[in-house]
């Protein structure tokens, strides 16, 4: 015993005495050109590796001072400031290693060109072909290994586990920074400070790991994302618990806002089934705040997925007089089946949006003043336009082949939507998707005391969405409508409003998608009324001065004033069919019939710009109850009295045109002193003949 004891005693020593030594006679560094050479011998690029360090005192640890990657046009793709593998000598004793990975301030750089190739794919040479007629590479030098390693052979599996499922991979990363930036997406990612702590881990196991940095992101145009976060993981039965705690993350997306210093956890299980990976998880209630509402938005999230599909998630959203539930569910990753659910008991738009901030409020009043001052009046003043809106050269113009393949269903229920002072109720319906078209089917909904229905088609497959809709209306009061904000219905008709329209363009924006907006349709206003026209004015305007000017021409007017009755600018009905081109509505049969014995029909052509509210209009008055008590003279026989009026400017701001009313009514006088003076004389040849033939009687019967 006592022999046995010294024995292992000296051999203790003896391994002791080598492990302090054998770095001294091995170095290890004289390997590093094979290594480099090795590297460089795969790469289109080039790899470079500091002094190499041998450690065996209670460890076996090899140390790099510093490791650079670049590529073919020598910009750095990867630099680690040291690297160090660890594998303790008691862990290797015990036949469950440890291997222990520790780097200090790593950092990696990937970018994608504008072109879409990103740097790291270009790295690694490709295999060349046989029959190619080039010579292969040069194989690299074989390391010299010394003798006394010996291979190790993998213990049979069938008798124990292998050395691999009993190690173990610790890993320890030190103010790390990554980079991507991609040029085609004009986007840029960056964790900074990154530090991860993971406990050990193996093919058995998940390790507990900390994560923390600083994280910046930007998309240009569509906002970006900033802060320190921290994220940790722990492992229990096969589970993988995750915390993520996102306090002082802010964030920006469009109009929405999360501001650092807000309450934000999110939470999330992840677990292995089989093949899969299964994650359930919850975004606990955050404040989302923006430029553009009015009250905070508490924002809430649940989800069950898997590798190969979403099980459920469900997006709430929530603030005064405002809730919408998302239910969404994504059958295959790789042929996206997506059914959702959208609900909502109330969805007021107007108390959670500013709309003016926002650059989408029609038509403000302010823009009177601009009228006022002889400009036209746009839909969005420079001061409050939205640069935030995607243009038709931001969208992808080249889907992948999984959105190609995509299909789905959105069912919508909203119970009660304002919007710009509108009430509708309810507003259901869905969209499908399928062959990369999304068609819209709107049940019917209760609007301005009438009803309303529709159906919408976007075409995504070509760079600037192709869109087709059509629409039906049915008795919807304008009256109501002048009530609310949409101001240029206010300048326009009002009365119950029915017809039907159907068109098509294309744009990702509201102007682009109106300059291209070809349509038709049809309307019937009942009861209806021309807001910004006094038809008596328009009239008396037109007819009072001209008795003057045609008398010059037609003495028989001359010291004759016109002595109008009332006229009222209300119609008994308005129809018309029109089209809508190049940005521009356009009716060729425009009637707006009078109600009887107040007013005036009107007839003609009526033009107006989307964009500018630009107006032109030829009408023709007719006098049918003769309420304007013209001379007869200046009135057709057998017609009413009938004068021609052009109308520019603007819906809001009109102007009247009379310059071709002199001439017409000139024609008209002189045409009725014609037949005037033919009666006359006619009336005078028949009294004379009358004459004649009783002479000639007398002469035979006396």
């Amino acid at each position: 015993m006592k022999k046995l004891t010294l024995g292992l005693l000296g051999l203790l020593l003896i391994l002791i005495i080598g492990m302090v030594t054998i770095p001294f006679f091995v170095n290890v560094d004289r390997f590093r050109p094979e290594i480099v050479e090795l590297v460089n011998s795969k790469l289109n690029g080039h790899f470079d590796l500091g002094k190499l360090k041998l450690t065996l005192w209670g460890e076996i640890a090899v140390e790099a001072d510093e490791a650079i990657l670049t590529d073919s046009n020598k910009a750095q793709i990867l630099s680690v400031g040291k690297f160090k593998l660890r594998v303790p000598v008691r862990s290797l004793l015990s036949m469950k290693p440890e291997i222990q990975v520790v780097m200090q301030k790593p950092k990696v750089q990937v970018k994608r060109d504008q072109r879409g190739e990103w740097n790291v794919l270009s790295l690694m040479k490709k295999e060349k072909s046989e029959g190619t007629g080039e010579m292969p590479a040069p194989e690299p030098k074989s390391l010299d290994v010394p003798k006394a390693v010996e291979e190790v052979k993998a213990p049979n599996k069938q008798t124990s586990p292998s050395w691999a499922e009993r190690a173990s991979v610790s890993i320890s990363i030190e103010e790390a920074t990554l980079q991507v930036e991609d040029l085609k997406s004009n986007s840029h990612t960056e964790l900074d400070r990154l530090n991860l702590e993971t406990g050990a881990l193996s093919l058995n196991s998940l390790p507990v790991f900390k994560l923390s940095g600083i994280l910046g992101a930007s998309t240009e145009g569509r906002g970006g994302i900033s802060g320190p976060f921290e994220i940790t993981g722990e492992s229990k039965d096969e589970t993988l618990n995750l915390s993520a705690n996102l306090d002082k993350v802010s964030f920006s997306m469009g109009a929405f806002q999360k501001k650092s210093g807000s309450p934000t956890r999110l939470l999330a299980t992840i677990k292995k089934t089989g093949d899969l990976y299964i994650s359930e998880g919850e975004l606990e209630p955050v404040k989302v705040t923006g430029d553009y509402l009015k009250q905070d938005l508490e924002v809430t999230a649940q989800w069950k997925a898997s590798s190969e599909s979403v099980d459920k998630a469900v997006l709430k959203l929530k603030a005064k007089a405002f809730d919408c539930e998302v239910s969404t569910q994504v059958k295959s990753f790789e042929n996206p089946k997506i059914m959702a659910n959208v609900l909502s008991n109330e969805m007021d738009l107007d108390e959670l949006v500013d709309w003016v901030k926002m650059g989408n409020a029609p038509v403000p009043v302010a823009k009177r003043a601009e009228v006022e001052k002889g400009e036209s009046p746009s839909p969005v003043s420079k001061t409050t336009k939205n640069t935030n809106v995607a243009s038709p050269s931001t969208l992808p113009s080249s889907p992948s082949p999984v959105a190609k393949a995509a299909t789905g269903e959105i069912v919508f229920n909203v119970k009660v939507m304002k919007l710009y002072q509108m009430q509708l109720e309810p507003v259901q319906g869905k969209f499908l998707l399928k062959d990369q078209k999304l068609v819209g089917i709107f049940d019917e909904t209760r609007l301005w005391g009438g009803k309303l229905k529709g159906t919408t088609q976007v075409d995504l497959r070509s760079k600037v969405p192709q869109y087709a809709f059509q629409v039906q209306l049915n008795g919807l009061s304008l009256g109501e409508a002048v009530a609310s904000k949409m101001e240029f219905l206010k300048n326009t008709i009002s009365g119950s409003l029915s017809g039907e329209m159907s068109g098509s363009g294309e744009g990702a924006d509201a102007n682009s998608a109106k300059k291209s907006l070809n349509a038709n349709g049809k309307m019937f206003v009942a009861g209806a009324k021309l807001n910004t026209f006094d038809i008596h004015k328009m009239v008396a305007g037109g007819i009072k001065g001209v008795y003057e000017k045609v008398s010059e021409k037609v003495p028989a007017l001359k010291g004759k004033e016109l002595k109008m009755g009332d006229v009222s600018s209300e119609f008994r009905k308005i129809t018309a069919t029109f089209t809508i081109k190049d940005g521009e509505f356009q009716s060729t049969d425009f009637v707006a019939e009078a109600v009887p014995q107040k007013g005036v029909d009107i007839k003609g052509s009526t033009k107006v710009g989307l964009l500018d509210y630009a107006l032109k209009a030829d009408w023709e008055v007719y006098d049918t109850y003769n309420l304007l008590r013209v001379d007869p003279i200046l009135i057709e026989r057998g017609k009413p009295f009938r004068i021609p009026i052009s109308v520019g400017g603007t819906l809001l701001s009109p102007e009247y045109s009379y310059l071709q009313i002199p001439e017409a009514l000139v024609q008209v006088a002189l045409k009725n002193l014609g037949s005037m003076a033919q009666d006359k004389a006619t009336q005078e040849i028949k009294k004379q003949a009358e004459g004649q033939i009783k002479n000639i009687l007398k002469g035979i019967f006396k």
